[in-house]
């Protein structure tokens, strides 16, 4: 009995002292962890050094294209420029809406004194000096205007235009009240009118798509105002006139809204709602005091 507990004893111990201690598991293994976590972290490393590096890459390519289709851009309006100065303005349309802006110093004639700013016959003669250079180099002399001068001449009347009618309009509405023959009341209200319908004819014929010359020279396409004629693509090569301009302005004086032509863009949308407004205040106004007189 005593030896098999000897025995039992002494197997006991063998096998303690047979397995090994966790701690020299874990240094015995250790140098191969430590190898092994090396070679991750390299890895990890290396694949945040590529992303990094195609980031970058990424970032320049596109940094190269924005230059190039910037320099492409500064190009392509320089060309589109050039091809506006080339191109000469349709003469007979020239003329159509300058007498259309002419005829608004005509009508200033008529107006009275007390509803203008200055003499009644300066407006005339500002717009004189303004049209004469374009009509007398196209007609007389055959030749044209560089784009960008005859761009900002042609603003510059329009400036001139505008101004004139707001005042005008004011200092009918200042002294409306002190006016009590019925024929003048509607000889200026009428002359008003009337001027409102042209100075934005010209605004519309200036304004959609950047001038007549960009317009023949975007391929008849709609750009601020969708005419009927750009249904279907404008299959006849259709260009817009001065007098489809003109009735575009009459029915937004007269309906207070388009009739068969569509604004397109923001500035053509503000641009009939200030002539609706101008139209709807004078003729308001003009009603209104000529019940008041009967």
């Amino acid at each position: 009995m005593a030896d098999d507990k000897e025995s039992h004893a002494k197997n006991r111990g063998g096998a303690r002292r047979s397995s090994p201690s966790a701690a020299e598991v874990s240094t015995e293994k250790s140098p191969a962890a430590l190898g092994e976590s090396t070679e991750v972290t390299e890895e990890i490393t290396a694949e945040t050094e590529e992303d990094e590096f195609t980031e970058v890459s990424k970032v320049t390519e596109v940094s190269k294209a924005k230059t190039k289709a910037r320099h492409l851009t500064k190009t392509q309006r320089a060309e589109r420029i050039a091809r506006l100065n080339e191109m000469p303005p349709d003469v007979p349309q020239l003329v159509v809406s300058a007498a259309g802006s002419l005829l608004v110093g005509v009508l200033y004639l008529v107006l009275p004194e007390k509803v203008t700013f200055g003499p009644r016959w300066l407006l005339l003669v500002l717009e004189v000096l303004l049209l004469a250079p374009p009509i007398i180099a196209a007609i007389f002399w055959g030749r044209h205007l560089p784009y960008r001068i005859a761009r900002g001449g042609a603003f510059i009347l329009l400036t001139f235009l505008t101004l004139s009618l707001v005042l005008s309009v004011g200092l009918w509405i200042s002294v409306l009240t002190r006016t009590t023959l019925g024929q003048d009341l509607l000889k200026s209200g009428f002359v008003l009118w009337a001027s409102n319908v042209l100075v934005f004819a010209v605004w519309y014929w200036e304004l959609d798509g950047n001038g007549p010359r960009a317009r023949r020279l975007t391929a008849f396409k709609a750009h601020d105002f969708r005419f009927p004629q750009h249904e279907e693509g404008n299959p006849t090569g259709w260009v817009p006139g001065f007098v489809d301009y003109l009735f575009l302005a009459f029915c937004s004086a007269t309906a207070l809204s388009p009739a068969d032509t569509m604004p397109m863009t923001q500035r053509a949308k503000l641009m009939l709602m200030a002539e609706a407004v101008l139209s709807m205040v004078i003729i308001v106004l003009l009603v209104a005091r000529s019940v008041n007189i009967l």
